[in-house]
């Protein structure tokens, strides 16, 4: 059941991504917040601990509206999904 929630998971992450991507071009802090924290929540259930700290991260620059900070953490959060993504997907 934990692999199909992760495949499901997998396929959708690249949009809340392109959403926080957007959020922050516009500089739209209270997006940043939202759309990260809901994935936030999300990684949460595959104990992928550094996936999660970077998506709150992103979730507290949003909420401080400090967004300057904000792309390289969405670069990390980006390649920390595709390293996870890819153990997944090596593991079966």
């Amino acid at each position: 059941m934990l692999v199909d929630m992760f495949e499901a998971f997998r396929q959708d992450y690249p949009k809340p991504l392109a959403e926080i991507r957007e959020a922050i071009d516009t500089r739209d802090a209270g997006r940043t917040t939202q759309v990260a924290h809901g994935l936030k929540g999300a990684v949460g259930y595959f104990g992928a601990q550094t996936v999660h700290a970077l998506a709150y991260q992103l979730e507290t620059i949003g909420r401080r509206a400090e967004l300057d900070e904000a792309s390289p953490l969405l670069q990390q959060l980006e390649q920390e999904l595709e390293r996870l993504s890819a153990f997944v997907a090596e593991s079966g």
